[in-house]
């Protein structure tokens, strides 16, 4: 295994590490309801198979609610350094095979 193959796999650990601490995750985005220029409530909205779904959330809530879009955008990121690393793990272990080139 070289150097950088071994970064690499340290790296996808930690990520599957971090991943794995995550929980209570929430897709989408917290939307004020209005009445003019008075908030009158929340709302979480997020596309569900292609339709705009909208669930309530009271004030209490809010907090708690953007705490788990973080955590899904975090989860998102590290997903997208994930693939990222997969791929670079892969093009790596391709170079190093004795594959001749072809000729034209």
């Amino acid at each position: 295994m070289t150097s950088n193959t071994h970064i690499l796999s340290n790296r996808r650990h930690e990520i599957l590490a971090e991943i794995e601490s995550l929980d209570s995750l929430v897709e989408g985005k917290i939307c004020e309801r209005k009445s003019g220029n008075k908030i009158t409530g929340y709302r979480l909205q997020r596309h569900r198979n292609g339709k705009n779904d909208t669930k309530y959330v009271t004030a209490s809530e809010v907090d708690r609610f953007e705490a788990g879009i973080k955590r899904c955008n975090r989860l998102k990121a590290l997903l997208g350094e994930l693939i990222l690393l997969g791929e670079e793990t892969f093009f790596e272990e391709t170079s190093d095979s004795k594959k001749k080139p072809t000729r034209r």
